[in-house]
């Protein structure tokens, strides 16, 4: 497709390993979908090292079938406990600007880092702790590390490249949307009676407003913060509730979530960019911020501009 050829040729010609490392990186799965990734990395890793059958596992006693599951299981129990060591001790945010390539090969590494160690461990007890000294360790520690460190590369940059691909080509598709933020706007407009939204609880720091007015709802841990349009200038209004609620408050109206901590009037949208993580939305009257769509949003986004 034409699209395809100009963005890859746009990408050769601009490609810089030093810049791409600094640039976003996909969020990662989270849930379900991720223990399904990290099962099926084991697996794999469980099947290789039955096929290759290294470190003397004909001469540990045990049938290399169970040593290479075994190996497959440390791989799965490390690979989650690290994941919850990121999530919950470090509070690591994946699905913000900040994040990169770099930052994740950081993360990778300390992944390939833990599993050596495991591995080890599991190493020395299947060999009644014959090798289990400093020398042998650190040797352990250094094969696996510059094993799985180009590759980790590699593949990472295949994914971020390949995401900011699919996320320019969906923005691209969006703003050659027929439906007009205009033509949405003078709808507003006409049913503007019944467009107002109630937005908190009115006994205390709710806000009733027009949907038209609103631009943005932000999450702000317990508060969510509301931008809208205030006799004519840009307005912020907290309140103390969740942007689920918030959300269901403005069913009615074209407001919708693209964001983990977002909820955006699709009728005020004036341009859509995208890179590895989502899209990016610059609106009407707002100069200063872009507001995030992430990836399972995107689809969601897409029919309603379309």
């Amino acid at each position: 497709m034409p699209w395809q050829s100009h963005w890859r040729n746009k990408t050769l010609l601009n490609f810089s390993f030093l810049r791409q490392l600094s640039q976003p990186f996909p969020q990662r799965n989270s849930g379900r979908k991720a223990l399904l990734d990290t099962a099926a990395t084991a697996l794999f890793v469980a099947v290789f090292l039955y096929i290759l059958q290294p470190f003397d596992m004909t001469r540990s006693g045990i049938p290399p079938l169970w040593h290479s599951l075994a190996y497959g299981f440390v791989t799965f129990t490390v690979n989650v406990g690290y994941d919850a060591f990121c999530e919950r001790v470090l509070r690591l945010k994946t699905d913000v600007e900040s994040w990169t390539l770099w930052k994740w090969i950081v993360r990778v590494t300390g992944l390939i880092i833990c599993i050596a160690i495991a591995n080890f461990f599991y190493f020395n007890y299947s060999h009644n702790w014959s090798y289990f000294y400093p020398g042998a360790l650190g040797r352990m520690i250094l094969n696996t590390f510059f094993v799985g460190l180009f590759p980790t590369i590699a593949f990472g940059l295949i994914v971020q490249l390949r995401a900011a691909q699919a996320n320019v080509h969906s923005a691209a598709e969006i703003e050659a949307s027929p439906v007009s933020n205009s033509a949405q706007a003078e709808a507003s407009l006409i049913n503007s009676e019944a467009s107002n939204v109630l937005i908190g609880d009115p006994r205390s720091d709710g806000l009733e407003i027009n949907s038209h007015n609103i631009r943005y709802v932000e999450a702000m841990q317990n508060y969510v913060s509301v931008c809208h349009i205030s006799n004519g200038k840009l307005s912020r209004h907290l309140i103390r509730q969740t942007l689920s609620a918030t959300l269901e408050q403005c069913q009615s109206s074209g407001v919708i979530r693209c964001h983990r901590s977002f909820l955006v009037n699709t009728e005020c949208i004036r341009s859509v960019q995208g890179n590895a993580q989502g899209l990016k939305l610059t609106l009407n009257d707002i100069s200063d911020t872009e507001i995030p769509v992430s990836r399972p949003y995107i689809t969601d986004l897409k029919q309603i501009l379309e």
